[in-house]
């Protein structure tokens, strides 16, 4: 009984770390802080030009 339960754990576990930073990705908190650094920029190159 040991092994079968090993071998369905160990595909649970990389399955919930990979999804751990995806949501962290699908986050509003880190979207818009990159989008607002991304959009300063494009703004500072286009002001410039």
């Amino acid at each position: 009984a040991s092994t079968p339960v090993a071998a369905p754990a160990a595909p649970r576990k990389p399955t919930q770390v990979v999804a751990k930073p995806v949501r962290s990705a699908a986050k509003p908190s880190g979207s818009p802080s990159l989008l607002s650094r991304i959009g300063r920029r494009l703004r500072s190159l286009v002001s410039g030009n």
